[in-house]
């Protein structure tokens, strides 16, 4: 493998090596995990699930990294490789991404309505996890959210039509 990659990637070797350095912990670390153990049980599991979210009369597309489909629930599983400073936990760290986890979540629940949603991340960096409790008003929040942004790009979209046909 090493010679092919220095024939295909000449002068990248040590690049690759440090990449393969950083992976490597990585890999181990989901290797030990709750969540492997937990896929190899699933009755599905469905890597980079694409979806069409509709949303009054626009549609939102997107990909989440890991749907885990059981008979009551479904768990989306988006892996993150930051790296956790010392003393700064998923929470913490998950903070950030909740919007995201928030709007998978909304998909989610349009295509599976019968079954509970159970949005996680998992962290690659040490191989911990943070499930996201989301509250109804959150998604009232969200749509309120979708709709200014549909009313900007619809307004953005009329300004650049009006001005390249001027």
């Amino acid at each position: 493998a090493e010679d092919f990659l220095a024939r295909w990637l000449p002068g990248q070797m040590d690049a690759v090596a440090s990449e393969h350095e950083r992976l490597a912990p990585m890999l181990a670390a989901f290797a030990r995990s709750d969540l492997l153990a937990e896929l190899k049980l699933a009755r599905a599991v469905r890597p980079e699930f694409g979806f069409l979210l509709r949303h009054g009369s626009s549609f939102f597309r997107g990909r989440i990294d890991l749907l885990v489909v059981e008979d009551s629930e479904v768990r989306l599983v988006d892996f993150k490789s930051d790296r956790l400073a010392a003393g700064v936990t998923p929470e913490q760290c998950s903070a950030r991404y909740r919007d995201q986890l928030l709007f998978y979540t909304r998909a989610v629940r349009s295509l599976y309505p019968a079954l509970a949603v159970k949005p996680s991340l998992f962290f690659l960096d040490g191989g911990s996890s943070w499930v996201f409790d989301f509250a109804d008003e959150e998604f009232a929040i969200l749509d309120s959210r979708l709709d200014e942004f549909i009313r900007f790009s619809c307004d953005r979209l009329r300004e650049v039509f009006v001005a390249s046909t001027k």
